[in-house]
């Protein structure tokens, strides 16, 4: 649900805010802020839930939406395919993000929700959360093949997802 790096954008946002007003407009530095509203999931997982076919659900907070995939496959004993094009980024977490080189799906995402639901169910889960003005996308597939771990890049290309060593927080932290 929502979009990538949510948390990590209104605390980059907020802490380095000195630094990124050089590079970032101020509507676009507000509104990045203003994403600590976001960082509940309690109405995308009521939401979920009561639409029925829900099997996990997972807040990724540190690791970011990467790390909570990797998680979400972990606990369940298997593998999966993201695809990146339907991984939803906010403008104000992509500039960001380029101004201190980061990877938004590693960056910290409170707010976000990944949700592993039963194939049937994904499309009427979506459809119920965004009448409930949650934007959500499916994002990929789980795997029965556990060491499969894949993202399909925008090019088409297909990569291993990396597991994330550091959340991408404290790279930007650390930059300034």
């Amino acid at each position: 649900t929502k979009s990538a790096g949510i948390e990590g954008t209104a605390i980059l946002a907020t802490d380095r805010e000195h630094a990124l007003k050089q590079v970032i407009n101020t509507q676009t530095l507000q509104a990045a802020k203003n994403f600590y509203k976001q960082i509940s999931v309690v109405k995308d997982a009521l939401t979920a839930y009561r639409t029925g076919g829900v099997h996990a659900m997972h807040d990724p907070t540190e690791g970011g939406v990467a790390g909570g995939i990797h998680e979400i496959a972990d606990a369940s004993n298997l593998g999966f395919k993201i695809f990146e094009e339907k991984i939803p980024v906010s403008k104000e977490t992509l500039e960001i993000c380029k101004f201190f080189k980061i990877n938004p799906l590693y960056l910290i995402a409170s707010g976000s929700m990944l949700i592993a639901t039963k194939q049937k169910s994904a499309e009427e889960i979506v459809k119920v959360l965004k009448e409930n003005e949650i934007q959500a996308n499916i994002i990929g597939e789980m795997l029965l093949t556990p060491e499969k771990r894949i993202i399909k890049r925008k090019d088409g290309s297909e990569e291993e997802l990396a597991r994330p060593v550091c959340d991408h927080l404290w790279l930007a932290l650390e930059k300034t």
